[in-house]
């Protein structure tokens, strides 16, 4: 009985740890990035304090609710105050409500600044519970992995590698997470890490974990070519012919950007030449 009691006694601090980070961010209170601000002025005609506040006061609405999802939602700047604890202990999916309790014990409410204004928020057990899930304290990489990024990336950098593959919808298994290792080891110390990383995560998310990644960047290169010369056609088809009539034809003319299109191109080349996929 008392190894069992001194493991709980542990797993009860480890807790701890961390709940205690999370009131100590939002206590902090929550400083909206541009592009929040950005996007609650698009999408809700939000322009002050004042109209997050009359929103916010529509309890149950779906701007309400949809509005609190964006505002609690962890930035990188959070989620990386908190990927040294979680690395160094393993949590679970059911640790959350016993979490999400000591939270709420201490913290009432969260201050938000919008701009110079700022708007204190009741914080609730659903909203705590919807910040502590979207942490993914139980997604853990595995151990080659772990030790692969360690070794190519400075340790800020792995912890921001850590924290973003936390966060990514899928988790990286079987042979998507030997594609990983072979990309930090060719690219992990690269002055272009962080813009290959990102393409590389979609890219992973995308595709099957027992994938031929050979192949699936090829396909993935001549599906880019492909978009690319509809992206041209479109850049000529609008030098001959107003923007209305290519909408009456539906042609998207949002989701084809050339100069991205070619970056992307010489990215998958940059990765056929660099990695090594077949044995």
């Amino acid at each position: 009985m008392k190894p069992a009691q001194g493991t709980s006694r542990e797993q009860n601090r480890h807790l701890q740890i961390l709940q205690e980070k999370i009131i100590e961010v939002f206590r902090k209170g929550f400083c909206l990035s541009q592009d929040t601000i950005h996007y609650l002025e698009s999408t809700f005609g939000v322009s002050d304090i004042e109209g997050l506040r009359q929103i916010l006061g529509q309890t149950g609405s779906s701007d309400s609710e949809a509005l609190l999802e964006i505002l609690f939602f962890p930035e990188k700047d959070q989620r990386l105050q908190f990927e040294p604890i979680l690395e160094k202990h393993a949590y679970q999916a059911e640790d959350r409500p016993r979490i999400c309790a000591g939270i709420m014990e201490k913290i009432p409410e969260v201050v938000f600044w919008y701009r110079d204004q700022e708007l204190k928020i009741k914080l609730t057990p659903e909203i705590t519970a919807q910040y502590v899930a979207r942490l993914g304290i139980e997604k853990q990489v595995d151990r080659q992995t772990k030790e692969c990024i360690q070794k190519t990336c400075s340790r800020q950098d792995a912890y921001a590698v850590q924290a973003r593959l936390r966060a990514a919808p899928c988790e990286l298994k079987a042979g998507g997470a030997v594609f990983f290792q072979k990309f930090l080891q060719a690219f992990g110390r690269t002055t272009s890490f962080w813009d290959f990383f990102d393409f590389v995560l979609a890219f992973l998310q995308e595709c099957n974990p027992d994938a031929d990644f050979q192949q699936a960047l090829e396909d993935k290169k001549v599906f880019l070519e492909q978009a690319l010369k509809k992206a041209e056609q479109l850049e000529r088809d609008l030098k001959t012919q107003p923007v209305e009539v290519l909408h009456m034809q539906r042609v998207s003319i949002l989701t084809l950007d050339r100069g991205k299109l070619i970056h992307e191109i010489e990215m998958v080349e940059d990765l056929l030449s660099s990695l090594s996929l077949r044995s």
